[in-house]
């Protein structure tokens, strides 16, 4: 459960409920879409969530860092603040896919592959965008998580392998 006090103002869409500042009011409506744009892209590849009963996004000051349960996603107000730049948002998103694993390969797995799946949308959703801001985008993810987009070998292998995705036809 995760709970948090503040003079919150609410957006509510589809299922979705966002309690933000109010002086992130016009950014509720955008984080309500884009959330909804990448579960709807989630549920494709992976299928629907399970046991889903609907789901609120709590916004928290920056520094207090984002996380997600099954009901809930604090979203720092950085996801709020900047609107060509939603990947703590689908990194979040993505956690609602996390399945329990038996064997956990590291304690960061799950991490790991919600950045992964965040950065695959961004290139994803580059088709429906206008390419180069979010193609800067991200590289940033990349840069901030690699050193560079085509230093090391398994991230040159990903940035290949991802500008060739968008590059085929859909």
């Amino acid at each position: 459960m995760d709970i948090s006090i503040a003079p919150y103002e609410l957006t509510e869409r589809e299922g979705l409920t966002v309690f933000h500042f109010a002086e992130d009011r016009s950014s509720a409506e955008r984080i309500a879409r884009e959330f909804l744009r990448a579960v709807n892209q989630y549920t494709e590849w992976f299928g629907p969530m399970h046991d889903f009963r609907g789901l609120t996004i709590i916004e928290v000051p920056t520094g207090y860092g984002s996380q997600a349960d099954a009901a809930t996603i604090l979203l720092q107000a950085s996801g709020f603040e900047d609107p060509d730049n939603p990947t703590q948002l689908y990194h979040e998103a993505s956690h609602l896919w996390n399945v329990e694993l038996a064997e956990r390969p590291s304690p960061r797995w799950d991490e790991g592959l919600a950045t992964f799946h965040e950065v695959l949308l961004v290139d994803v959703f580059a088709r429906d965008n206008e390419y180069r801001a979010v193609e800067a985008q991200a590289d940033r993810i990349r840069r901030s998580w690699c050193g560079s987009s085509k230093t090391r070998r398994g991230s040159e292998r990903f940035h290949r392998s991802s500008m060739a995705m968008k590059m085929s036809p859909t």
